[in-house]
């Protein structure tokens, strides 16, 4: 929003606010002028003591109810405080009274963000930007809109001001520089944030949030050793700053280098403000821990990431698995049901825990969890194959239960290229011509369903025969 009146004073302070207020209140505060009563009203509205703060820009606008400048700043407050009409009617008497500065426009502009107008809102953006009356201005007002858009998470209207404004006059400050990178960095707009980056960093090569914020941009186009070098950058300026360790700990993740992700999490969490702490963190160390084949640490931070944020269900599922590690069966079941609970919807939780309940030969708790993750996903190629396998191991492999099992399926969910594929391999011992024409078909019809099997190693390893190869040659697929 639009910025309120500043005063640098020293002297002002939270016991000379309670005294005013006492002052207004019984009739005394003459001896305060408007201007003092902003200040006041602007260290109220930081300290988030709202009436108290309406009630110093109400007395302001009592010594002076014409100041142009007040009534923009009360519409400022109604704004934010969801009081549209009463807003609206102070601007519209600005306008009645003939004033036509930018201010007006912006907050016009605000008012219709607020109420979901977007298009009303740029269409006063750009009269703001229009009625300023000079270079100077004009730039002031593009920076204002677009700075506070982009604070807002409204990049792609940040980015619209943004790019009114030249580039040689973008890089004069570099703080809108990096604003204008981030805004395009959250677009996805990952080339073109790079180079707004570098552009801050040609300035500023000293920018330790610019390196930072390019790291997250190389991470994500996989840029392994750029976004590594741009995050030692970073530290390399301002060692105890956290993000830098936090990015490098996932970048090792991906590299599956266990002990760096260990240590970097680590110099995370002992730097971050504790109001920044996410249990990602732990849950990542505890990933590690267990890929070290240490269930004991593993497990200590799985638990403190649930304690720190008890809603993340990645941090309940992973003590599940490495409670059931421990041999402490049923209550790992609790746990992972904890976490399908909070996100019923992560695929991923049902099939490692029908692997987990393999590994603790709970075959009918696997079939659950399977029948459970077919509910949510009914045609995913993995959960299909487990649910095959687990009838195979509770019941028999006889052609009737296999039979029986996808004449069910096709009946609840139709024919899918999945279950088609799932079927074909379960045939292809008794039936192999009829399982090289069903494959040869879904190669036709969604060669991406084969594709996708063959990342499941089974798959992978069945589509290697020598029958199957010469249908993956002919339809041009390599896997």
């Amino acid at each position: 929003m639009m910025d309120r009146y500043d005063d640098e004073d020293d002297e002002i302070n939270e016991e000379s606010v309670n005294a005013l207020l006492f002052s207004i209140a019984d009739g005394t505060a003459n001896y305060i002028s408007a201007d003092d009563a902003i200040s006041y009203y602007n260290l109220l509205m930081d300290l988030e003591r709202i009436d108290d703060a309406r009630t110093l820009l109400d007395y302001a606008i009592s010594l002076n109810s014409n100041d142009q400048d007040l009534l923009l700043t009360k519409s400022i407050f109604q704004i934010n405080m969801g009081l549209y009409p009463e807003a609206e009617n102070i601007l519209d008497f600005l306008v009645k009274e003939g004033y036509n500065r930018p201010p007006l426009y912006i907050n016009f502009g605000w008012l219709n963000l607020k109420k979901g107008l977007r298009s009303e809102a740029i269409r006063y953006f750009e009269k703001a930007v229009q009625h300023a009356e000079n270079d100077d201005e004009q730039i002031s007002v593009l920076e204002e809109i677009a700075n506070n858009t982009s604070n807002m998470g409204m990049h792609d209207i940040a980015v619209k001001f943004y790019e009114q404004i030249t580039p040689e006059e973008r890089e004069k400050y570099e703080d809108v520089e990096l604003q204008y990178a981030f805004s395009l960095d959250k677009l996805g707009r990952n080339d073109e944030a790079i180079a707004s980056y570098r552009c801050v960093l040609k300035t500023n090569p000293l920018n330790a949030e610019a390196w930072c914020s390019l790291a997250l941009v190389l991470a994500r186009q996989e840029d392994i050793e750029g976004a590594t070098e741009a995050n030692e950058n970073a530290l390399g300026i301002c060692p105890v700053y956290a993000d830098p360790y936090f990015n490098l700990g996932c970048l090792s993740y991906m590299q599956f280098d266990w002990l760096k992700v260990i240590d970097n999490f680590t110099d995370y969490i002992s730097l971050v403000d504790d109001i920044k702490l996410t249990a990602s963190s732990y849950v990542f160390i505890g990933e590690a821990w267990k890929q070290l084949d240490n269930i004991e640490l593993s497990y200590r931070f799985f638990e403190m990431g649930a304690k720190l944020e008890p809603e993340l269900s990645q941090a309940w599922f992973h003590m599940g698995v490495t409670t059931v590690a421990k041999g402490d069966v049923e209550l790992g079941f609790k746990y992972m049901d904890k976490a399908i609970e909070l996100d019923p919807t992560e695929i991923e939780y049902y099939t490692s825990a029908v692997e987990t309940c393999i590994l603790a030969q709970s075959y009918l708790k696997a079939y659950n969890y399977a029948q459970k993750g077919l509910l949510a996903d009914p045609d995913n190629i993995t959960l299909l194959f487990q649910t095959v396998n687990l009838l195979i191991v509770i019941k028999d492999s006889s052609k009737q239960t296999i039979d029986n099992f996808f004449t069910v399926k096709k009946s609840e969910i139709g024919n899918p290229p999945a279950l088609q594929f799932v079927e074909a391999y379960f045939i292809y011992n008794r039936n192999k011509a009829k399982a090289i024409k069903m494959i040869d078909e879904i190669l036709s019809q969604s060669p991406q369903t084969i594709i996708e099997a063959s990342k499941l190693g089974v798959f992978a390893d069945f589509l290697k025969k020598d029958e199957l190869n010469i249908l993956l040659i002919k339809h041009n697929i390599q896997i």
